[in-house]
């Protein structure tokens, strides 16, 4: 007779890369209430294929609703597990060595430096949102994305667009507050706002999920004070709170 072990029947949660230092504590947390989950970080738009591909996960943590909608549309997700869960803001950073300086984001338009690195505008959440951002702010009446897309190179993920800064100090980025926070080799310039929309994770349950109960389990928990009280600590923006039990 085979012995399972407990830890092998665990909800599979595929979240976003900015997700992960946040969701590593979440974990921790969730263990000590006797209950576990595994983690896969990417970004949404690859989880999301990998998703439609190959049928895996149970949890999707998406970095913005367009690629949520996209897993939806194919009858992928549970529809009525679905909410927003976390905003964040968008930050515009250099290496800590660098003689750059910006009082607001239309200072890009006259500053030096070489290149910019953000994630992929057409298909990393956070290069849409950072393109969106520089569509809406202008300088002499022209987009401030016309006069720097020329140096922008497109990462895989925030992450990837943080090392690409930390590569020399004559670059600039354009991350998540929350990734920019976390990472020891840039200094925050100043805040790239975002007017026309905001910055949105949500979480469903994905359709063939092999442990939908615990899915949905731990979508609540991830909604609950004590969770939510480590991605506020981790710079997130709560956007959604679980109602008590009984409620």
């Amino acid at each position: 007779m085979s012995c399972r072990s407990e830890t092998v029947a665990v909800p599979r949660v595929f979240a976003a890369a900015s997700l992960q230092d946040a969701l590593r504590e979440v974990r921790s947390l969730y263990e000590s209430h006797g209950a576990a989950f595994s983690l896969n970080f990417a970004g949404s738009n690859i989880l999301a294929r990998q998703i439609a591909n190959a049928r895996v996960g149970d949890l999707f943590f998406s970095a913005d609703e367009a690629w949520m909608s996209w897993l939806e549309e194919r009858g992928l997700v549970v529809p009525e597990s679905r909410f927003t869960l976390l905003g964040n803001r968008l930050v515009i950073v250099a290496r800590r060595d660098s003689k750059h300086t910006l009082r607001a984001a239309e200072g890009l338009a006259q500053s030096g430096f070489q290149r910019i690195f953000l994630g992929d505008p057409e298909l990393v959440p956070a290069g849409r949102y950072a393109r969106a951002a520089l569509l809406e702010h202008r300088v002499a009446g022209q987009p401030l994305w016309s006069l720097v897309s020329s140096r922008v190179v497109p990462a895989l993920d925030v992450r990837a667009a943080l090392a690409g800064v930390a590569s020399s100090p004559h670059h600039l980025g354009i991350v998540y507050a929350t990734d920019a926070r976390v990472d020891r080799r840039v200094n925050v310039l100043c805040e790239l706002p975002l007017r026309g929309q905001q910055i949105r994770y949500p979480v469903a349950t994905l359709r063939h999920a092999r442990h939908p109960e615990k899915a949905a389990r731990l979508s609540r928990f991830l909604a609950a004070p004590e969770a939510l009280g480590v991605f506020e600590r981790h710079g997130f923006i709560p956007l959604h709170r679980a109602r008590p039990q009984g409620a």
